[in-house]
């Protein structure tokens, strides 16, 4: 249950990476 709370931040985190990238 943490891994997957965990995996989903990290998730969230690469999207962010990514949509920054992008800008």
């Amino acid at each position: 249950m943490v891994a997957t709370a965990t995996e989903g931040l990290w998730h969230l985190n690469q999207a962010a990476i990514v949509a920054s990238d992008k800008l």
